[in-house]
């Protein structure tokens, strides 16, 4: 049973590689963990430090007597290292082409309604008509979403006579 103040960041069990394995995400932090035992708090700190090139090394300091009973640990490893992969994602490749597609869009669309439609004003946005019934268009799905939710009806087409 776990005292309202007291807090569990995470559980380490098993051996030193697994600590590695599963503390590889929080790099360079301390991990306070909180424990109740059978009459006081206790708090482990683990510090990961990252060593490229170097080997795993685990720096035991023991409990250090503190308002609260503390353990101390430092990991120093080259898996406590920060990895970064040199390609990109799938969603960050999307973004770039979607983004260069808008532009491309934007540009070719105001230089044709420019120079070829000697439009001025809002009329240069390319489909002007399109992207201006857009937000009435999301409002009317959005009402008829939250009908059907209320479980109110809609209004009905009036026959053709």
């Amino acid at each position: 049973m776990v005292n309202q103040g007291s807090r569990i960041c995470m559980t380490f069990e098993g051996s030193i590689s697994t600590l590695i394995t599963r503390a590889m995400t929080l790099r360079n932090r301390i991990l306070p963990r909180g424990r109740i035992t059978a009459m006081a708090l206790r708090i482990t700190q683990v510090v990961l430090m990252c060593n490229p090139g170097g080997k795993d090394e685990l720096a035991v300091f023991g409990e250090i007597e503190a308002p609260t009973p503390t353990y101390r640990y430092y990991l120093s490893s080259p898996s406590s290292c920060y990895k970064t992969e040199g390609s990109l994602s799938a969603g960050s490749v999307l973004l770039i082409v979607f983004t260069c597609l808008l532009v491309t869009y934007l540009i070719v669309g105001i230089s044709y309604q420019k120079l070829v439609r000697k439009s001025t004003g809002k009329d240069l946005c390319p489909n002007y008509n399109l992207w201006s019934t857009i937000p009435g268009c999301i409002k009317d799905g959005f009402i008829f979403v939250v009908n059907k939710l209320k479980g109110l009806t809609t209004k009905q087409y009036q026959p053709v006579k």
